[in-house]
């Protein structure tokens, strides 16, 4: 038997026992569940609505009950991905919020929000908890994941889950019925694997238990992730998904081919630190955008040819090396800019246009009169054409244990269009 025939062989049994195998660095995934069947490529995005979003600055929606990650007069997030999709929905899963009494870190729960549902209703309105934390048996879902991406995969209708960060909760309340602190997967808990996620049945499917390069075997029969993986994406192109991560020898970018379930990786980028960090995908020119937040450098990952090349410096500058991973991108594709809220002093939100090559300073001012906008997730709803940023951690409270509405992304949701784009109106 073949070395790659073994290594399939032990991978299947070691699921079976809630196990997991070996990853090699470049290797045919095991044949899991198949992947829904691809669809023609959906319609372009309808007229936009008009719904009453400035330019000029940030309207500031209250969080409320109902709100995800909602507390004592507040909300907590961070570490939490965020990817519109269906219906005119963002979704959004994985990191750090409070809920249901649980630990607040590595949630297993599932969320997503409708703007236009927000702007009718009261404080907290739009949201929707579209799977609770613990799913009843015998459904899977993935097993406390932290900093991980899940990508909408519009021809399929799914979202792919791309293994990234993880962690266990060691605390048995804090672990559904039957699964353990092990880190390993569960027989209804998968651990670091490949899966998808149907908004429609609300349901999710294991399709592949090899997380690929970079995970390796740990003595509990399960991966651990030293290369430090995080966020990806879907390039619809080459069907594929798209992950960065760092080893000894400096950074690559792991391509993970869906239909036949193979990965292959680029080649090294030495002195790059960027795989713990957010991306911003171009599906025109199939690019990836992302800040070295170390370097204070913006940085563009050409899909097709592997390649990754300086595009500009950052404004402001460096970060802290303890700051590496906050430096928030996304893509607006309406109007081809790199969005880019800066966290670290000197704060601020920008934008790098990709035709003119110049960065331009946009406004954090909102609709409440001294109050900037900030958050700890940012995302871009090419629908609807807007920007959302919102969450923070901690929050700040006074002595009576009120909030006192700091970090401002703690008690608003904060929505804005690029000045470039259609102007909106207020309400």
């Amino acid at each position: 038997m073949s070395d790659l025939s073994l290594q399939h062989t032990l991978a299947v049994f070691a699921l079976t026992l809630g196990l997991c195998a070996c990853a090699a660095d470049t290797v045919q995934g095991l044949a899991g569940a198949a992947a829904p069947p691809l669809q023609d490529q959906p319609a372009p995005p309808p007229a936009d609505p008009v719904p009453p979003i400035p330019t000029d600055r940030w309207l500031a929606l209250p969080h409320g009950p109902g709100t995800m990650g909602w507390g004592d007069g507040a909300m907590e997030l961070k570490h939490t991905w965020a990817e519109p999709g269906p219906n005119n929905r963002v979704y959004f899963h994985a990191g750090d919020f409070p809920g249901d009494g649980r630990n607040q870190s590595n949630r297993q729960d599932l969320w997503s929000f409708d703007l236009l549902q927000a702007l009718a209703g009261p404080p907290g309105a739009g949201w929707a908890l579209e799977h609770p934390y613990c799913i009843d048996a015998p459904h899977l879902q993935p097993k406390h994941p932290d900093k991980v991406s899940i990508t909408w995969d519009a021809r399929r209708g799914v979202y792919w889950f791309f293994p990234g960060s993880a962690e266990v909760n060691t605390q048995a309340p804090d672990n559904c019925p039957g699964e353990t602190a092990r880190r390993a997967s569960d027989p209804r808990f998968p651990w670091h694997a490949v899966m998808f996620w149907s908004p429609s049945a609300k349901r999710w499917t294991l399709y592949d238990p090899n997380p690929g390069p970079g995970f390796v075997l740990n003595g509990s029969g399960g991966y651990e992730n030293p290369e430090g993986s995080t966020y990806s994406v879907y390039d619809p192109s080459s069907d594929s998904l798209i992950r960065f991560s760092r080893a000894a020898g400096g950074l690559r970018a792991v391509h993970y081919h869906i239909p036949t379930r193979t990965y292959r990786s680029s080649g090294s980028f030495d002195g790059t630190f960027i795989n713990q960090n957010y991306l911003a995908y171009d599906p025109v020119d199939r690019a990836i955008y992302v800040v070295d937040a170390v370097a204070g450098v913006l940085y563009r990952y050409d899909v097709g040819s592997k390649g990754l090349r300086r595009v500009a410096g950052i404004p402001g500058g460096r970060f802290p090396v303890s700051a590496e991973e906050w430096p928030l991108v996304r893509f607006d594709s309406r109007n081809r800019v790199v969005l880019f809220f800066r966290l670290y002093p000197p704060r601020g939100f920008f934008a790098y246009s990709v035709a003119r090559k110049k960065w331009e300073t946009l406004s954090l001012a909102t609709t409440i009169p001294g109050v900037e906008a900030d958050g700890l997730m940012l995302w871009y709803d090419g629908t609807l054409n807007y920007i959302g940023l919102m969450g923070g951690t901690p929050v700040e409270r006074d002595a009576s244990g009120r909030p006192t509405g700091n970090p401002p992304g703690t008690r608003y949701l904060f929505v804005t269009r690029y000045p470039g784009a259609a102007p909106g109106r207020l309400p």
